[in-house]
C-alpha cells in the first residue's frame, strides 16, 4: 500500500494482479520496470520456466538447472572482495543468451529489480534472480512502523536478511530474541486499547513478535515469529517457517504447514 501510494505521487503508471496462473500473461501485457510482490510472484516464475524447460525435453530442462546453478554461484561471488572469476563471467554470459534473456522476456522484457516482503524470500531463489540481472530485494515491516521498517537496495544488500533500518528507525533485539524498533513511523498506541497497547511496547520500543537478529553491519536477518513456535513434548523449540518455505519450494506444493506443538514429533500438511 506504501509502495503503491509512493509510486502516485511519483507519477508512474502501476498495474494490479492477483491470479498467479496468468501474472506472465499480464508481465507480457504491462511491462514493468518494477515487479513488488510477495516471494510467491517469484517463486512461480522461476518453477514455472524450470517446469517449461524440464517438460520441453531432458537436454533443456539440464540447461535450466546449470543455468539456475551458475547464476547463484555468480552472486553469491558478488559478495566476495575478490568479486566474480573470468570463468563465472563467461558462464553468466553464455547462459544470459540460452537462458536469462528469455526469463526477463517471460518477465515483460524490461524489468530492472524487484521488491518483496510478507514473508521469507528462499536466499538461492534471491541469488539466482540477482545473478541473472534482476535483483529482487527483501524489505521488512508492519502496519505499526507504517509499512518498511528495513529493506535491502542496490547499495546495500545482504540476501538472506531483510537489510538494514531505512528512514529513521532503529532495531534492536530484546532478552527473548525478538526484534523492536524504535523511529518517527512507529505508533504511539492502539486504538482504545491500552492493555494491547502495555503488551507491544517497552517504553519507546515496539515488540513486532518477530525472532530474529541483527548482524555487525546493522542487516536484520528473521527467524520465525514467537506465536508460531512449535514446543514438542520434549520440550524441543521449533521455529516452522523456514521449513515451511523450503518444502514450498517444490514445483508439486502448492502449500505446507508444519505441525507438532505437544506432539512427539512434527509433522507436515501439504497441499
Amino acid at each position: 500500500r506504501a509502495v503503491s501510494l509512493a509510486v502516485t505521487i511519483g507519477g508512474a503508471s502501476q498495474n494490479h494482479w492477483s491470479d498467479f496462473s496468468t501474472i506472465t500473461v499480464e508481465f507480457a501485457r504491462s511491462r514493468p520496470n518494477l515487479i513488488l510482490g510477495v516471494p510467491r510472484v517469484f517463486e512461480k516464475v522461476r518453477n514455472g520456466a524450470s517446469a517449461k524447460a524440464h517438460g520441453s525435453s531432458a537436454f533443456k530442462g539440464a540447461i535450466f538447472d546449470r543455468a539456475e546453478k551458475v547464476a547463484i554461484e555468480y552472486s553469491k561471488a558478488l559478495e566476495t572482495p575478490e568479486g566474480p572469476t573470468r570463468v563465472q563471467k563467461a558462464k553468466r554470459k553464455v547462459f544470459e543468451k540460452l537462458v536469462y534473456s528469455k526469463l526477463k522476456e517471460a518477465m515483460g522484457g524490461a524489468v530492472s529489480y524487484g521488491i518483496t516482503g510478507g514473508s521469507a524470500m528462499s536466499p538461492e531463489l534471491s541469488h539466482f534472480y540477482r545473478g541473472m540481472g534482476i535483483p529482487v530485494y527483501e524489505g521488512y515491516g508492519l502496519t505499526e512502523t507504517c509499512a518498511a521498517a528495513c529493506v535491502n537496495n542496490k547499495v546495500r544488500q545482504k540476501i538472506g536478511t531483510v537489510g538494514p533500518p531505512v528512514n529513521g528507525y532503529s532495531v534492536r533485539i530484546n532478552d527473548d530474541g525478538e526484534i523492536e524498533f524504535a523511529g518517527p513511523g512507529v505508533i504511539k498506541q492502539y486504538w482504545n486499547n491500552p492493555e494491547a497497547t502495555a503488551e507491544a511496547f517497552d517504553g519507546k520500543w515496539f515488540n513486532t513478535g518477530d525472532l530474529g537478529e541483527v548482524d555487525d553491519e546493522g542487516f536484520v536477518r528473521i527467524t520465525g515469529r514467537k506465536k508460531d513456535l512449535i514446543v514438542t513434548a520434549g520440550g524441543k523449540n521449533i521455529s516452522p517457517g523456514p521449513m515451511e518455505e523450503i518444502i514450498r519450494q517444490h514445483p508439486l506444493i502448492s502449500n505446507a504447514l508444519v505441525v507438532g506443538d505437544g506432539k512427539p514429533f512434527v509433522g507436515v500438511l501439504v497441499t
